[in-house]
């Protein structure tokens, strides 16, 4: 047909340049996460999946209203690439998942959270976990500062084992309703990352809950730290048996290298559920889900979500765990 004239055929021309170069960066990002395999620095796109495909299928939407029937082929493509990495944690009850199991007893409720050092509001964040109702706490980024405010916990959670004052730069703890039968708090495999774990007689039975926090993978990239404390991780954890929860700051998303070669090493899974923690200030869609909860063994998390800002630059990650046989 005939060329649109005018202003209004001028700002249509605009338009469609411009989401031309979104599709391209669109397309750009998609790429970089897998180049990032031979170029590390790349690694920064990895964690955008759910923010591309949304993108992308806004995109689709544009091109349509704008009459670029074809040209919405490449952004759809795009979605649907980024959209096939998400389903596994976006659809619970997959063939991937134990969801289908059927659950008996009551669920042991936990709670993981980053407590940030440079938390402007510790108060608030106590206030928090003192009323949150879960079984068991744990947390990372906890300096001697935060564990002397910590102690308001004690009364309601009378079992707890910390790293803060004995292992060098490990800040973790948990705290638990329950008696705590093992414990173990350190690094792992002579170096990083630190570990600490909980062993409950939980309904007759012994359960593990664990709580970590692996670094940023920003954090000597080229040295490729992060992809060191995996193996670490891995090794350690696949000496484990029975019921387990592992939980913390993986800084890392679920599709990613760190947690699937945890799932592939070990028998801790954490398909078929998505909480989005990171940056606790922005908006839900634009954060990332990088803290996480794996279970192994005849257990199953539901009700898996992110809790509330409480001061932290992560939100809590909580889950009601149940066990899937009698």
């Amino acid at each position: 047909g005939a060329a649109p004239a005018g202003r209004g055929g001028a700002v249509l021309t605009a338009l469609r340049i411009l989401l031309a170069l979104t599709v391209l960066a669109l397309v750009g990002v998609s790429i970089g996460a897998v180049a990032s395999i031979w170029i590390p620095q790349l690694v920064l796109f990895q964690p955008f999946a759910a923010q591309v495909a949304v993108a992308a299928l806004i995109a689709v939407a544009l091109g349509l209203l704008l009459g670029l029937r074809r040209w919405v082929l490449v952004p759809a493509a795009v979605a649907v690439w980024q959209t096939a990495m998400l389903l596994p944690f976006l659809w619970p009850g997959a063939l991937w998942t134990a969801s289908a199991a059927p659950v008996t007893g009551a669920p042991l409720r936990v709670l993981s959270l980053n407590l940030w050092m440079a938390n402007p509001e510790p108060q608030k964040t106590v206030d928090y976990l003192l009323n949150s109702g879960a079984d068991v706490i744990g947390t990372a980024e906890t300096t001697p500062d935060w564990r002397q405010r910590l102690t308001a916990l004690e009364a309601a959670y009378p079992y707890h084992v910390d790293c803060v004052y004995t292992v060098p730069g490990c800040g973790l703890t948990l705290f638990s309703k329950q008696p705590i039968e093992a414990f173990f708090v350190g690094r792992i495999r002579g170096g990083p990352p630190a570990v600490a774990w909980i062993r409950l007689n939980w309904e007759g039975k012994p359960l593990t809950v664990s709580e970590l926090q692996v670094l940023n993978p920003m954090i000597g990239l080229q040295r490729g730290l992060q992809a060191r404390q995996a193996v670490n991780l891995i090794r350690y954890f696949s000496a484990f048996d029975g019921d387990m929860v592992v939980m913390g700051a993986f800084h890392s998303v679920p599709w990613g290298p760190l947690p699937r070669e945890f799932r592939a090493g070990t028998t801790l899974d954490n398909r078929g559920r998505l909480a989005f923690t990171w940056p606790s200030w922005a908006p839900a869609a634009f954060r990332l889900p990088i803290d996480q909860i794996f279970v192994a063994g005849a257990l199953e998390a539901r009700n898996y979500h992110a809790g509330p800002a409480v001061g932290s630059d992560h939100l809590p990650v909580r889950a009601e765990i149940y066990r899937t046989s009698p």
